[in-house]
């Protein structure tokens, strides 16, 4: 290859997105492991341990995912958190592609890319390992492939859609509304035709259930778990934000700075003559916006959706640019984003020390404005803060549990108040030598108490009238703090009981915590 054949290359399309989404891959990994592991994280590596075919909150896939990594390159945050960072930078590229889709050059390619990497929600979502991350990277993956087929016709890729469509399900439920977006989308515009003309569309519907059904059929085995989960949410766990609160919190996930090229993206889609063959993405958010909004559901659900606004509200930018001769937004409002998304980013990414964060979350009121459940917050925003106190709690479980004669070590186990705290004892409990965890909560529910048969127990973050119902003998033995954790786990109780005075088998049925 000559110089003249090199330089040509690094001036292509694809180079430059190459180029954004490494810069997004960079930032993540300057700052993988500045704090700890993040509650969730602990729990999917423990489905990761327990592989089904479904868990009470989430399809199979983030479990599969948890146990290819934990058996090849381990459970450090590094080992962790790479491929999460991959499917996050993946998604900045494809948010571009979805620019060139829509008849964008190589300015609204990169700058629906740039858009994609400076909004708030996803830098968050991309830095720890779970559900969202991988579900996002395949509803804009979906939404690429929709608009390739709008474009260009070529109705077997709804094949690909399908299969595209069916891993996302099996990711995460919410996958579920937007195939009932791209079918609401569908039916509002002339592509309505498709559903009654041509099998493809139907066939792609097929593969995703196929691929679906073993979850489908794990849900009916046990009594539909995540029906009993949505409704504790239902009941009062989502934050239930006014539609003033909505809309803000929105601007500020994707970015103020973003905000006039998701305007524009609207009315690309609905009004500009270019947009008009991919209308029905357009009705697709529509619905999707006034759905999640209905739902008071929470507000990083809609955040993938964003990025097909992006797409289009940068190609009607370029042809402003190019129709006005204003040339000059090509180097400033890129330039301004950047800007304003290293201003945003430590409200997103944890580059700040704990003390330096806290304060600069109070500037937008100690969350960054955004709240997505019922939770009380001090300090930091939930999203450090369930980064801190793991391990520090495990050292003082060991030290209990170390503290207890060696006959009953031998059948002593360690009853968690919650998955966060069970997800630690088994990731860090190894090292102290420590029992297996077992909770109600959530799927550690249905994994049961295991080989317990009513030795001593370790009981952790749970209320001591709570165990004197279960147990003859109560005594608390620590308290636990931390000056950064959520304050539902500061001051947390570990309780060692004896005499379990109840029923197990029967006890343990009704006492499924899911939530």
């Amino acid at each position: 290859m000559n110089g003249s054949e090199t330089t040509t290359w690094w001036r292509t399309d694809n180079a430059l997105l190459g180029c954004i989404a490494l810069s997004k891959f960079a930032l993540h990994l300057a700052f993988i492991n500045q704090y700890g592991y993040f509650r969730d994280e602990l729990y999917y590596l423990a489905c990761g341990r327990h592989l089904d075919w479904g868990y009470v909150d989430f399809p199979p896939v983030i479990g599969l995912i948890g146990a290819v990594v934990q058996g090849t390159v381990g459970d450090s945050l590094w080992a962790v958190r790479m491929l999460p960072i991959v499917a996050g930078a993946g998604l900045v590229f494809v948010t571009g592609l979805i620019a060139r889709e829509f008849g964008g050059k190589r300015f609204a390619q990169g700058l629906a890319a740039l858009c994609a990497l400076v909004a708030p929600v996803l830098l968050a979502n991309h830095q720890f390992f779970g559900v969202n991350v991988f579900e996002q990277f395949l509803w804009v993956l979906a939404v690429y492939i929709f608009a390739r087929i709008l474009r260009t016709g070529q109705l077997k890729l709804w094949l690909v859609f399908g299969v595209v469509a069916g891993i996302g399900l099996m990711t995460k439920l919410t996958f579920l509304f937007f195939g009932v977006s791209v079918l609401f989308g569908l039916l509002l515009t002339p592509h309505r035709k498709w559903w009654l003309l041509t099998p493809w569309l139907w066939l792609g519907g097929l593969i995703a259930f196929g691929i679906f059904l073993p979850h489908f059929l794990w849900q009916i085995a046990h009594d539909w778990p995540t029906l009993k989960l949505t409704s504790a949410y239902a009941s009062g766990k989502t934050y239930d934000a006014s539609l003033a609160e909505a809309v803000y919190m929105q601007v500020m996930a994707i970015h103020p700075l973003s905000a006039p090229v998701w305007v524009a993206g609207i009315w690309f889609l609905f009004r500009g003559r270019e947009g008009n063959r991919y209308r029905a993405i357009g009705w697709g958010f529509l619905f999707l916006a006034v759905t999640f909004t209905a739902l008071h559901a929470k507000f990083y659900w809609l955040a993938p959706a964003h990025c097909a606004i992006f797409a289009g509200g940068a190609c009607a930018f370029e042809q402003m640019v190019a129709n006005r001769g204003w040339g000059w937004l090509k180097a400033a409002y890129p330039a301004a984003l950047v800007i304003g998304g290293a201003l945003t980013a430590p409200l997103a990414l944890p580059i700040l020390p704990p003390r330096q964060a806290v304060a600069y979350n109070a500037l937008l009121g100690g969350d960054a404005g955004l709240k997505h459940e019922n939770v009380t917050i001090r300090g930091l925003p939930q999203h450090f803060a369930d980064m801190f106190g793991w391990e520090e709690l495990v050292a003082l479980i060991a030290g209990v549990y170390d503290s207890l004669p060696e006959e009953e070590r031998a059948g002593c186990v360690i009853l968690a108040d919650n998955y966060g705290n069970a997800g630690a004892v088994e990731l860090f409990g190894k090292d102290y030598g420590l029992p297996r965890a077992i909770s109600t909560h959530n799927n550690y529910h249905l994994w049961g108490p295991g080989e317990y048969s009513g030795g001593v127990v370790i009981a952790v973050g749970i209320d001591e009238q709570e165990l004197r119902a279960l147990f003859d003998e109560v005594t608390l033995a620590a308290t636990f703090t931390h000056p950064y954790c959520m304050p539902s786990e500061n001051n947390k109780p570990i309780c060692v009981c004896r005499g379990l005075h109840v029923d197990l088998e029967k006890a343990w049925a009704g006492a499924g915590n899911y939530i």
